[in-house]
């Protein structure tokens, strides 16, 4: 099956409200549509010689139809989404125009990508989803001999699969990787914070605007304007259409946490193209870790005041450190 027969698009909306804001709150806290932020979404369908669990990621792109450009790829943390990205591929497209593709995807249990098997958040498999998104979208006949120039971009769970990607050499042509808030040092602070996310986050939802407030309430992310169209990508209408519920049950997936963290420091280290590491204000780094980077392994940047979501918080700072760097290579 090629890439071609096993990608639909759609001109579906972002999930938001359809009643109209009420009170300040809701206009503070109202919806902005992915439209805003990338040029096309689609349904992209891997083939089952690839993957038997008949999975079908959503996509969010920009500067798609230019198939001879460079690709910009962006893999989110747990439990949130494509549209994480979102406000830092605006500011990407800003700064780099016609020169690249971007592309970011809702991971396997998470936002609208369905499967038969959500739960499954191992690296080996969030490496190989990785992996087949890439044949699938630009190599025809899942041919890897024609994949374009690549530049990995991951947050949290996400660096660490892009990480895994690069280690393993899963896909050809990647010129450079960026890991945005992780590191193996965070392991266990990390795991903990998960899980109190995860418990301490309401069940449902009566509204859109009240997942977006708490999300930006509970610090996950400080910058409304980025959780106002991050946000309405992770919650979906309950069964009973009064409410909405969040489309990752983040801490069935627990078992698989370990597995991001474990070996990431010589993975990093060891990979071929070149790295750069950015971290939130809370930040730290191992004697590993700050060993390798007076070495001049990789380059790091710590933005000092931003939070875990980097991405979300500092979209400007991100964009820029990305395509300095991207520049680079």
């Amino acid at each position: 099956m090629t890439a071609e027969n096993s990608i639909h698009t759609t001109t579906a909306t972002a999930n938001a409200s359809s009643e109209a804001p009420t009170s300040s709150d809701k206009d503070r806290f109202s919806p902005l549509d992915w439209s805003a932020f990338f040029e096309t979404k689609r349904q992209v369908s891997i083939p089952i010689e690839l993957d038997p669990s008949n999975i079908t990621f959503s996509v969010y792109e920009i500067n798609r139809e230019k198939t001879d450009l460079p690709v910009i790829v962006l893999h989110h943390g747990a439990g949130h989404c494509a549209l994480s990205f979102a406000a830092t591929a605006r500011e990407l497209r800003t700064l780099v125009g016609d020169r690249a593709r971007i592309l970011s995807y809702d991971v396997r249990g998470h936002g609208e990508t369905t499967s038969a098997d959500q739960l499954n958040l191992d690296i080996d498999r969030l490496a190989k989803d990785l992996q087949n998104v890439l044949l699938t979208l630009y190599t025809p006949a899942s041919s890897v001999t024609a994949m374009p120039e690549l530049f990995l971009v991951g947050h949290s769970m996400g660096g660490a699969t892009v990480t895994e990607v690069a280690t393993r050499e899963l896909v050809p042509n990647i010129s450079g990787i960026a890991v945005l808030d992780v590191v193996q040092a965070y392991k266990d602070f990390a795991i903990s914070n998960v899980r109190h996310w995860c418990e301490t986050r309401p069940a449902t939802c009566e509204t859109v605007e009240q997942a977006i407030q708490w999300g930006v309430d509970s610090g996950t992310v400080r910058n409304i304007q980025s959780a106002r169209v991050s946000f309405p990508g992770m919650v979906k209408r309950s069964s009973t259409e009064s409410t909405y519920t969040w489309y990752t049950g983040l801490l069935a997936t627990e078992s698989h946490w370990s597995s991001w963290f474990d070996g990431l420091n010589q993975k990093f280290l060891t990979i071929k193209p070149k790295k750069l590491l950015i971290l939130g204000g809370h930040g730290f780094l191992d004697d590993e870790m700050k060993a390798a980077h007076e070495q001049g392994k990789f380059q790091l940047s710590i933005f000092a005041d931003a939070g875990h979501a980097v991405e979300e918080d500092d979209p400007i700072r991100t964009a820029k450190e990305l395509v300095e760097f991207w520049k680079k290579n």
